[in-house]
């Protein structure tokens, strides 16, 4: 939802906390980066050689040009320490995955890897498999039972930032704006 894409990125920026995204300008982390660059913070892109060298994407303060995916999300789950993940495709439910694997691996990485929450906006309902997913592949011998400890859905952007705050364990400032919506034709 750009209402939750745009209030992340805000507040992101208002609390000077860096945004890590895939790079590109379309759809919510398109909205999110903006938003964030708007609210004085910063963007770091993660772009796919074949998209930077096609288009000149302006929502990020700095970008880094990977020659693929596997490097891209590699990259991407290093340099973030807690993940948002808005509404979105097959690509962001491949970038929650990669991040909820790296944190049943977190213990046996050299180094290690510190624990990162993992944040689902549910708006409508988008992510409520998820956790059953996981539980399901737990109940079957699958998955580390710490993983679901990473994950929360919250139903907003508001309740995400609010969320990373109480993680984090410091008092973040929330933006107090409503994206106006158009009304019926």
């Amino acid at each position: 939802d750009k209402e939750d894409a745009l209030y992340v990125g805000r507040a992101l920026g208002l609390n000077g906390i860096l945004l890590v995204y895939g790079g590109g300008c379309t759809g919510n982390m398109g909205f999110s980066s903006g938003a964030c660059l708007e609210a004085g913070g910063l963007v770091k892109g993660f772009n796919l050689s074949c998209f930077a060298e096609a288009h000149d994407y302006p929502q990020k303060s700095y970008e880094v040009v990977c020659r693929s995916i596997a490097i891209r999300k590699e990259e991407m789950l290093a340099a973030a320490d807690a993940y948002i993940a808005l509404g979105g495709g097959v690509g962001t439910l491949d970038e929650i995955v990669d991040a909820a694997n790296e944190q049943c691996l977190a213990g046996y990485m050299t180094p290690p890897v510190k624990k990162k929450p993992i944040i689902l906006i549910n708006r409508g309902g988008l992510y409520d498999h998820f956790p059953k997913v996981l539980e399901d592949q737990i109940r079957r011998g699958y998955t580390k039972p710490d993983v679901l400890g990473s994950v929360t859905l919250v139903p907003d952007g508001r309740s995400a930032i609010q969320e990373l705050a109480r993680h984090f364990g410091t008092n973040m400032r929330l933006p107090e704006f409503t994206v106006q919506r158009p009304g019926p034709r």
